[in-house]
């Protein structure tokens, strides 16, 4: 991996990050409370940092791909970048619960929301499981549900529903795993597409436009994603709404990011030959 790509990876997630932080010190200069919880501001921001680079990896990988050269050994040095970030996050699913749990308990201290519909598994193993229809309402959630308490909220009888709200959390989850080799693709095709259609008075107008574009791209592509099951929790527990349309959004973009990847390896073998 060239020098200026992983700069540009590190860079990327630097500035995110403070922009993130920057976001929590106005939140929690808003509602101190919160701040508080964690045993003061500074450690509050400390503990949103993870959370934050977390975040910030897969945009950081379309970011430095947007500088990368066109040409012999684009297509491998993109697969390495994406492949590094996803096996990442997948690792971070696999083995890092016990990890952000700790965090959650040290920020919110007693305070932690009830981990309702969200069983002790990764996102990758609960939704496998799910998919395979292994998961009952006992896995998930004391069963039967405890009787509510004077004013609080009237338990989730059905078993039915129970599954399906725990499925809905674990597959939109795992299909984050697959937001780096989106971003990357999308990227890439970007800038195989300008290589081929644009003329540019010298190299450093070209990459200048590249990185531009990447950000815009990279941001917009992982906001939207990530964004695109709100409310679904809500919509999909009913029987009569069909939880592949919950994967509509990132099919689209699949499909797009393929063709991204498709064109820089037909560039990178001409250009290798």
């Amino acid at each position: 991996m060239s020098r200026p790509v992983l700069r540009q990876f590190f860079l990327a997630i630097a500035l995110i990050v403070l922009y993130q932080l920057i976001a929590s010190y106005h939140a929690f200069a808003a509602h101190p409370q919160f701040a508080e919880r964690a045993g003061g501001l500074g450690t509050a921001l400390l503990l949103d940092i993870p959370h934050a680079v977390l975040f910030a990896l897969p945009i950081a990988a379309g970011v430095a791909l947007a500088l990368l050269p066109i040409g012999a050994g684009a297509f491998r040095q993109g697969i390495v970048m994406a492949g590094g970030v996803s096996a990442l996050l997948v690792v971070n699913d696999l083995a890092g619960r016990g990890l952000w749990h700790a965090i959650e308990v040290r920020k919110y201290g007693q305070a932690l929301p009830p981990e309702r519909f969200n069983d002790s598994t990764s996102a990758l193993g609960g939704a496998i499981a799910h998919l395979m229809g292994r998961v009952r309402a006992e896995d998930i959630q004391q069963w039967p549900p405890a009787p509510s308490q004077s004013g609080g909220f009237q338990p989730i009888t059905d078993p039915q529903v129970i599954i399906r709200m725990s499925a809905v959390m674990k597959y939109t989850e795992a299909r984050r795993l697959f937001v780096p080799l989106i971003v990357c693709g999308l990227v890439l095709g970007l800038g195989t597409w300008l290589h081929r259609a644009a003329t540019f008075r010298s190299p450093r107008d070209e990459r200048v436009l590249r990185l531009a574009l990447g950000w815009l791209l990279a941001v917009v592509t992982v906001v939207g994603l990530h964004g695109s099951g709100g409310g679904a929790l809500y919509e999909l527990s009913s029987p009569r709404a069909s939880i592949a349309w919950l994967f509509a959004p990132y099919l689209l973009a699949m499909v797009l990011a393929a063709l991204g990847w498709r064109a820089t390896r037909q560039l990178d073998s001409l250009a290798a030959g």
